[in-house]
């Protein structure tokens, strides 16, 4: 049985972050139902694991480190289906031209390899440093900066390539970044 406090951070845990949790879920799998899915494993075992939280203000990213523990679970049950073949995203638009700005999104990450997708998400959305997602995935920095750098110009050339009928109509922003997207935690 957890103490009152446990229970209480729990339920904070909770109430800040489920939004937050849901998309990342559904950013890596592409898929509504199993980002429900991966949702609800990860909140079970953050009920039944909240003592070994040590942080609380790092609550975001132990959710997002469970996500995705989850969700690379629930692949190797699966044997690893195959990315979105980048060619598909053309097909998807031109048969879906009411999908909505986040689905077009998804469509976009999706069409990145696992190892690309992996640490730029790391970075770009759960906000961690390029050594914290190096640590994570077992891998050397450079190769994190590696990945994230070609996850990013795979982005902008397929950005560039299938623009959805919302990215048409939107303002050019780009001379206000220079064109580049955020570093994220580096």
């Amino acid at each position: 049985m957890l103490s009152d406090d446990h229970q209480r951070l729990y339920q904070q845990l909770v109430n800040l972050h489920w939004r937050d949790v849901y998309a990342y879920a559904y950013r890596l799998s592409g898929n509504h139902v199993e980002a429900q899915d991966i949702v609800q494993q990860t909140y079970l075992h953050a009920w039944q694991s909240i003592a070994s939280l040590r942080d609380p203000s790092r609550g975001r990213s132990w959710l997002y480190t469970i996500a995705r523990r989850a969700f690379w679970r629930s692949m190797e049950r699966r044997g690893h289906p195959e990315p979105m073949d980048v060619n598909a995203i053309a097909d998807h638009h031109d048969d879906h031209r009411d999908v909505d700005e986040h689905d077009a999104v998804q469509v976009v990450l999706k069409a990145l390899d696992r190892k690309l997708r992996e640490p730029f998400l790391m970075v770009a959305m759960e906000g961690m440093t390029c050594e914290q997602a190096a640590k994570e995935l077992g891998i050397p920095v450079g190769t994190v900066l590696s990945r994230i750098s070609r996850a990013r110009a795979a982005l902008q050339s397929i950005l560039a390539e299938n623009k959805t009928p919302r990215a048409v109509d939107a303002p050019d922003r780009s001379a206000d970044s220079g064109g580049q997207m955020p570093r994220g935690g580096r």
